[in-house]
């Protein structure tokens, strides 16, 4: 095989590891966003039901 194969291959996995790493890190902060925004809305609800008492 001719080097320049097997260097096209490397690359275009480690560009396939890459894109899949990435999408995992991306899906994981808007799970962590969403949770944190769940949190704050709780917050604001009980911070709204003690202002009205």
């Amino acid at each position: 095989m001719d080097s320049t194969i097997i260097a096209a291959i490397i690359g275009a996995i480690a560009t396939v590891i890459s894109g899949v790493l990435g999408y995992f890190i991306g899906y994981n902060k808007k799970i962590i966003q969403t949770q944190k925004a769940k949190n704050n809305s709780n917050q604001i609800q009980i911070g709204d039901i003690n202002g009205k008492n």
